[in-house]
């Protein structure tokens, strides 16, 4: 009795111990699992740290997607500005060039009109509200100015105007050159509209130098401008002059022919003028200067390289070349700077003109 209740107490604990056992095989597999559950959140957390840095890097580049984004369309705006604006100027010119072209047609007719007109009679008298000009009607520059009175307008009115501000600043001496005056236009308005201008017109070619001397004598100036037919340059000696095309004296060059100019052509050997021999006593004085002497002008600018160093020029040069030319290589080398531009006439000075400016400022008020 004793052993049967004996047995039955060690199966029941047999299987109590069997029960904890396996309770704790079933702990071990919690423990286990939770570990294993533990590993698989922090690989959790850790591929969400890496989703999150991933998400902030692409935040990042779509801004900087976004800020290249706004430059492009900057730029394309820009760009719209630019091909909009070259569209303006190539509109501009297209009309300038147009009105060019009716006004060469319309300066034909002109001449056409003229030639029949004075048939046989080559000289013209045009009295005008200042002057009274001997023109020649086979000229198409003199025709010019038979119908609008001056050639050159603007560029006469800016010398004008800018011989007056030196003279509102008490300057008491202002000289003109005109270097290759042609018949004298420059020189018959500025002297008519500035008496005490002194004034000096240069002109190489012995038929336009005498039309200037006729110009001048209808005018009352003789005696009161000083008129050189010589050749300006750099050298001493004499250079050959041809007899200038009819139909445009004005682009009378020295030294060669005209294109398509006969070979029997009249020639003259004119003397050359160095300017700076001719006045070397003018110093710490204002020059007022024009140049047109058709391709001759860097020969001319060395010949007045003591001139500039002396005194204070505003010179006024025709360059259809500019600003790659060997004019205005010279004149950088002689120490002028471009101030303003009227294609094909540019203006380079050498001293500081804003006292000029100032003057006439007061002047005004």
């Amino acid at each position: 009795m004793f052993s049967l209740k004996m047995l039955r107490r060690f199966e029941r604990v047999e299987a109590v111990v069997q029960q904890r056992n396996e309770h704790l095989q079933a702990l071990a597999e919690l423990r286990t699992e939770h570990q294993r559950l533990a590993q698989d959140n922090a690989q959790i957390a850790g591929a969400k740290a890496a989703l999150e840095e991933t998400v902030s890097q692409m935040a990042g580049r779509l801004s900087e997607v976004a800020e290249a984004k706004g430059a492009l369309e900057v730029q394309s705006a820009a760009r719209q500005q630019e091909h909009e604006a070259l569209a303006a100027e190539r509109d501009a010119l297209r009309q300038a060039h147009d009105a060019a072209v009716q006004q060469a047609q319309h300066l034909g007719e002109q001449m056409h009109e003229l030639r029949q007109r004075f048939e046989g009679a080559r000289w013209l008298v045009k009295d005008q509200p200042d002057l009274r000009l001997l023109l020649d009607k086979s000229s198409l520059i003199d025709l010019h100015v038979y119908h609008h009175n001056r050639w050159e307008g603007d560029q006469i009115e800016f010398l004008e105007q800018f011989i007056n501000r030196i003279r509102a600043t008490g300057a008491e001496e202002v000289y003109f050159f005109d270097i290759g005056s042609c018949w004298g236009q420059y020189t018959l308005v500025l002297k008519s509209n500035v008496p005490d201008l002194k004034a000096f017109a240069f002109e190489a070619n012995v038929h336009n130098f005498t039309q200037l001397s006729a110009n001048l004598l209808l005018n009352d100036l003789v005696g009161k401008v000083t008129t050189f037919n010589r050749c300006i340059t750099d050298k001493e000696g004499s250079t050959k002059v041809y007899e200038p095309n009819p139909e445009n004296k004005g682009a009378a060059r020295v030294g060669e022919r005209y294109a398509g100019q006969s070979e029997e052509t009249p020639e003259f050997n004119v003397p050359n003028l160095v300017l700076d021999h001719e006045f070397a006593h003018i110093t710490g004085a204002y020059i007022v200067a024009k140049m047109d002497i058709e391709g001759s002008e860097p020969g001319a600018l060395r010949g007045m390289r003591g001139l500039f160093e002396r005194n204070k020029v505003m010179i006024q040069v025709e360059d259809w070349s500019y600003p790659n030319s060997e004019t205005v290589t010279v004149l950088n080398d002689l120490g002028l700077r471009l101030v303003r531009g009227m294609h094909p006439d540019y203006y380079f000075t050498n001293f500081d003109i804003g006292h000029i400016e100032a003057a006439a400022q007061i002047e005004a008020a």
